[in-house]
């Protein structure tokens, strides 16, 4: 038995209409762009506006093909491995997230997580893959600024002629002890 589609006027039609005009609103505001591909991994959605938001496209890119515009977009240096990667999640039909840089069209490099999931109809059958890219990029420079902050702690601790360390407050554990200990006070590290 197959189910009508609601015609227009009735409860049942109004209802489906408000739910969609919510669920577009809904993902309108997000703060990632929002996609949807097919099983060969052609984008059949994304929200124009995220895409403008997040790439600072140019005007004569917003007429291009979303994936050809991707694709141009992804940074040199990680673009045959992410292209690999996507590759092989379309052919092997599985979910994945990747972190990547992109190139904007103001010339700012940004930082992204594409994740994306499997959808399949109750048999287990393809039916689509769905996907959020986040802009990462003020992760990925905390992240750096704290990896640079952490060699400095070290190189600093390491040329300086007094045993450095530091104790997990709960525990008592030494957490980091510097070389010194070996050449002041004999122990090994």
């Amino acid at each position: 038995m197959s189910e009508e589609a609601p015609t227009p006027g009735t409860r049942s039609f109004d209802a489906l209409r408000r739910s969609e005009e919510l669920f577009r609103s809904v993902v309108e505001q997000l703060p990632a762009l929002t996609y949807i591909t097919d099983a060969e991994g052609n984008t059949t959605y994304v929200v124009a506006e995220q895409v403008n938001r997040l790439f600072k496209l140019t005007e004569a890119e917003r007429t291009q093909d979303a994936d050809v515009r991707w694709e141009q977009r992804l940074h040199v240096e990680d673009r045959e491995r992410v292209l690999a990667e996507w590759d092989e999640a379309v052919a092997t039909g599985q979910s994945h997230q990747t972190e990547y840089r992109m190139t904007r069209g103001d010339g700012r490099t940004i930082w992204v997580r594409d994740t994306e999931s499997v959808v399949r109809d109750q048999q287990g059958g393809f039916v689509r893959r769905q996907g959020l890219i986040f802009d990462i990029t003020d992760l990925v420079e905390a992240r750096e600024r704290a990896a640079d902050a952490e060699e400095r702690f070290r190189s600093l601790t390491e040329q300086t002629p007094a045993v450095v360390y530091r104790d997990a407050a709960d525990a008592g554990e030494a957490i980091y002890v510097s070389s010194a200990v070996e050449t002041l006070l004999g122990y090994t590290l």
